[in-house]
């Protein structure tokens, strides 16, 4: 409807592309290293091929669809009312009557296919030419009719089912299994002729409202955003789970299931909208003031990182898995229990569950409390040096001497919260 008299723009598209991506491997990566969750490294691994849309297929069909419309425009465009018509109820005929009737023997599409959207991209082109919207806006008691039709579509499903059902029980041979067959693997079909009905009278009801509101369109801006950031199978698997979707059938018949519903959509619906608006002002921030996303290395710094790095890194390999406190033994204890208290600060035992996701060993928080401590002293090195250009050699001698002192380099390789707090500091002061 909106894009048959729209030019297809490669912008739209790979900004399209780059969300679903970004969306995919930051949220499998943050369930994967910061959640309890039980996710196995081939299912991640799996999960982070950028192409691997299997769990999107709205997405994939949608992508495809769009690299299609130029030349679905074309086609529109130049048939006449009546081509136009025709054109439609063939796809009619074909992606949706034959399939379902056939049983996809003579030609397959459940509705979850680029077939499907074909089908109901041309529905929404044939509405836009004709202007039906227009024509629909004058007929009197037009929300009700469109209400009745959609309420009508839905009752003949339903009862086609349920009629089908009780013949097959109360006949059970070959004619009457088969329809029950028919009917009960096309009920839900997106191809099924009733829900394509039923689509095209909400769309046209809706087109009925003007609705001209500014939180609206913020919010509908963000939409898509809502369905890849909760659709991804990881992020589904463990929301259902949270909230005991996935235990027992016996909870689906508790009237507390209506409530976990409202609020479990009011919660995915706002979380997901903020995340989105989050990602899209943080793109925005980028590209307003053009920061430079490339990491320039210079040797000096790479010099005095590597030598209290290399240096640490020795003692740790020395004193393997490395030096553990009491306090450090009780939170890695918590990581290997699972039963996570408050008597350690929460993100600090949180960051520390997602480091032990790469490597279930202490070792990997003493490597990376060397890695901070090594990259912030060279980040307050090279701050010296911009206000004193000849000072490296001093700097290279302090950082000799403050890698060989006892305490600096034995806490560095110590599992222990208050290293890195005051690491931390050290940066934060400076």
């Amino acid at each position: 409807y909106f894009q048959v008299d729209k030019e297809f723009k490669w912008k739209k598209l790979l900004s399209l592309i780059f969300k679903v991506v970004f969306y995919k491997i930051f949220i499998s990566l943050i369930l994967y290293f910061f959640i309890p969750f039980d996710i196995s490294l081939k299912e991640l691994l799996i999960e982070l091929i950028p192409f691997n849309l299997e769990s999107y297929w709205f997405i994939g069909s949608y992508i495809l669809l769009y690299l299609l419309s130029p030349y679905l425009n074309i086609i529109i465009n130049k048939l006449s009312s009546k081509e136009l018509k025709r054109y439609v109820l063939i796809l009619l005929l074909v992606f949706s009557l034959i399939p379902c009737l056939s049983l996809n023997l003579f030609f397959k599409n459940n509705g979850y296919t680029l077939y499907q959207f074909i089908l109901m991209y041309s529905i929404g082109a044939y509405i836009k030419k004709e202007n039906i919207v227009g024509k629909i806006k004058e007929i009197k008691f037009k929300r009700l009719k469109l209400i009745a039709v959609f309420l009508i579509s839905l009752l003949i499903n339903y009862s086609i089912f349920k009629i089908i059902s009780w013949l097959k029980i109360e006949n059970n041979n070959f004619l009457f299994n088969t329809l029950y067959e028919i009917v009960y693997k096309h009920k839900l079909d997106y191809n099924n002729i009733l829900l394509v009905i039923q689509s095209i009278s909400l769309f046209l009801l809706f087109s009925t409202f003007n609705i001209k509101n500014k939180a609206f369109s913020f919010l509908a801006s963000s939409t898509l955003a809502v369905y890849i950031i909760h659709e991804n199978p990881f992020m589904r698997k463990y929301i259902y789970g949270f909230f005991g979707f996935n235990s027992s059938y016996k909870y689906y018949s508790h009237p507390r299931i209506f409530l976990d519903i409202i609020i479990l959509v009011i919660l995915i619906f706002f979380t997901s909208i903020l995340i989105d608006k989050t990602l899209d002002f943080i793109i925005k921030f980028i590209k307003e003031k053009r920061v430079n996303m490339k990491l320039k290395i210079e040797k000096k710094d790479l010099i005095i990182f590597l030598i209290p790095f290399t240096l640490f890194m020795f003692l740790l390999l020395v004193f393997y898995p490395g030096i553990i406190t009491y306090d450090g033994n009780n939170q890695w204890s918590q990581l290997v229990t699972g039963n996570i208290t408050n008597g350690h600060p929460f993100f600090s035992t949180f960051f520390m569950l997602g480091l032990s996701k790469i490597w279930n060993s202490p070792t990997i928080i003493l490597m990376f409390q060397v890695f901070i401590f090594s990259y912030f002293w060279t980040h307050i090195c090279k701050i010296i040096r911009k206000n004193n250009k000849n000072s490296f050699k001093k700097e290279l001698i302090y950082t000799i001497i403050i890698s060989f002192v006892p305490i600096i380099s034995l806490y560095s390789i110590t599992l222990w919260k208050d290293i890195l707090y005051s690491y931390y500091l050290m940066f934060v002061i400076y």
